[in-house]
């Protein structure tokens, strides 16, 4: 119960970094979107093309280039 209450507490701080913006690192920062997870999601991609076609599909994401 105690670890319940303390996992609920820092929730709303979370962050996750998400190595590549290909299949495998989109399915990842979808899977954390889907299980509610109330992290921040940043995904690291430094292909500029594919990363502004990330930011324009996928703009709850934070982006960065390295």
């Amino acid at each position: 119960m105690l670890l319940a209450v303390l996992a609920t507490e820092f929730a709303s701080d979370m962050k996750a970094l998400v190595l590549g913006g290909g299949a495998i690192g989109v399915a990842s920062a979808l899977s954390l979107k889907i299980q509610s997870t109330p992290a921040t999601v940043m995904i690291v991609e430094p292909n500029d093309r594919r990363r502004q076609r990330l930011s324009r599909d996928l703009p709850e994401f934070t982006y960065a280039k390295d």
